[in-house]
């Protein structure tokens, strides 16, 4: 048998960052490692590598495949394999407890070789997590096909990478992760005489210290808490010494665990609503002191900027300027797609939005719009309401009962996670719905949703995980060589071989 710590010390010596040689390598090496175990030396056909769809770049996930008798039963796992540049929110320590699962996968995978008597389990070491989830969607497609050729799938289990205050805790379903964000034109004036504009730094700055942590936008369900809302980006470009910038724009990132997608959206604006009035009466509270100051007249600022949804605006604008303004956003998303590899996709839904602005506006009056610029991960519920979910919640519980009766059994995975390719809670119209907000092309991401309605495979997350204690990192030899591989293989032989 292989030793854990000797394949993680061979991967923790390969970096394997999104997007370079290295992550082509790593999956290579899992291949070869994959090739030297007895059971795919037999079957070689069972260990792949299989290229995703993007055109511009040549990567790999590595699958593999364990067959025994006759059933079609079968187990799914999704791993990631490549990894970030490293960074404050993503340490040393997480990356080597990426790996450290990734060698405990292999573990798993011999003995479960040995031990397997009935039905399928497929590995599938994903290239793609931090990139854009080409990886991820390829592996979706190549499940419908093994689903199609009879493969019946009860379970994935993911090993996502999770931070834990100490506490071990296997995750039922996730988290719906959203990235709500707002474009502003405001109205340019002298800096000298900000009354006459609508400076979009004050207005966003404002919205910011509203919208982050609010507890209005958190929700519970089984138990759970969403996680708060924080910001990503806050960009007020184009600003001079004489005058004040024309636009602005924020990002954010939430989760939801009972929210439809549209119905959060739909609690954000009004949220959003709020805010706006109340920098508005900020403004001019504060040009009133001033005037008084000055002695001078004083007229309140009325008009409210208006609050549109991207498919609001879109709507109105085509309504007014014609069809043209569907056929040139199409084209030039089409032209940013193809021209500018090394544009990320959040960019570019923002350039879409200040294109329809500055192109097809009807008006020059200030305007808020909210979009997100990325498709949403979706929700999943695994509340053992059906045969499947409530035989894979029974099979992990057991497991855990044997491993260690202190891992905790929680709901709603807190990070991104892979069980939206697979399966999900929210209805089918209202997550197509939910694509509407996104500006650009969304067939494949509809193509995405259709092959999650078609294969509906609960999910559970044993991962990866890097502990927080007393303001420390923690590496956990112990859980990662031991407790995870055990579990994993425990929950499987239960699910499959029926073992108690």
């Amino acid at each position: 048998m292989f030793n854990i710590e000797n394949i993680y010390q061979k991967l923790l010596e390969m970096d394997a960052i999104t997007y370079t040689k290295g992550e082509v390598d790593m999956a290579k090496l899992l291949y070869n490692l994959f090739m030297e175990l007895p059971y795919f030396k037999e079957n070689p056909q069972n260990v792949k590598l299989v290229s995703t769809d993007e055109k511009s770049i040549l990567r790999f996930n590595q699958v593999s495949i364990l067959e025994k008798g006759e059933s079609k039963d079968a187990v799914l796992i999704v791993n990631t394999i490549d990894e970030p540049a490293l960074s404050e929110k993503l340490s040393r320590l997480d990356i080597m407890s990426m790996k450290a699962t990734t060698a405990a996968l292999f573990q798993m995978m011999e003995e479960l070789s040995e031990k397997l008597k009935e039905g399928k389990v497929v590995l599938i070491n994903v290239c793609d997590r931090y990139g854009e989830h080409e990886g991820i969607k390829k592996a979706s497609k190549f499940v419908k096909e093994l689903s199609e050729e009879g493969y019946n799938f009860k379970a994935l289990f993911q090993t996502s990478l999770y931070l834990s205050n100490g506490e071990e805790s296997v995750f039922f379903g996730s988290q719906a992760i959203l990235r709500p964000s707002i474009f502003f034109a405001g109205k340019t004036a002298r800096t000298t005489a900000f009354y006459d504009g609508i400076d979009p730094g004050y207005i966003l700055s404002t919205i910011v210290r509203d919208i982050t942590l609010n507890s209005e936008l958190m929700d519970i369900y089984q138990n759970e808490v969403s996680e708060p809302i924080y910001v990503n980006r806050l960009l007020v470009p184009g600003g001079t010494e004489f005058q004040s910038a024309a636009f602005g724009y924020v990002s954010f990132t939430t989760t939801s665990v009972s929210h439809s997608i549209v119905g959060f959206m739909k609690e954000f604006k009004r949220v959003l609503t709020e805010s706006l009035k109340k920098s508005i009466d900020e403004i001019n509270t504060k040009y009133a002191k001033y005037c008084l100051k000055r002695d001078i007249k004083f007229t309140p600022m009325k008009n409210m900027p208006k609050i549109y949804t991207w498919d609001e605006y879109l709507n109105e604008v085509a309504t007014v300027r014609g069809e043209v303004v569907n056929a040139s956003l199409k084209n030039k998303f089409k032209i940013m797609e193809n021209r500018e590899d090394d544009v990320n996709p959040s960019e570019i839904r923002l350039r879409m939005v200040r294109y329809l602005y500055d192109n097809f506006r009807t008006a020059n009056e200030p305007v808020l719009i909210l979009y997100l610029e990325e498709f949403p991960f979706h929700r999943v519920d695994i509340t053992g309401t059906s045969d499947a979910q409530r035989d894979l919640m029974l099979a992990v519980t057991s497991a855990i009962n044997d491993v260690d009766p202190k891992i905790k059994r929680r709901f709603f995975f807190p990070e991104l996670s892979y069980s939206s390719f697979f399966d999900f809670t929210e209805e089918y119209r209202d997550l197509k719905a939910a694509t509407d907000l996104v500006p650009g092309d969304k067939k494949d991401h509809v193509e995405m949703l259709d092959i999650s309605k078609e294969l509906g495979i609960p999910s559970v997350t044993i991962g990866a995980m890097t502990k927080l204690i007393n303001g420390e990192y923690v590496f956990d030899e112990d859980y990662h060589f031991n407790k995870l591989p055990k579990l994993l293989l425990e929950s499987i032989l239960r699910l499959l071989d029926g073992e108690e």
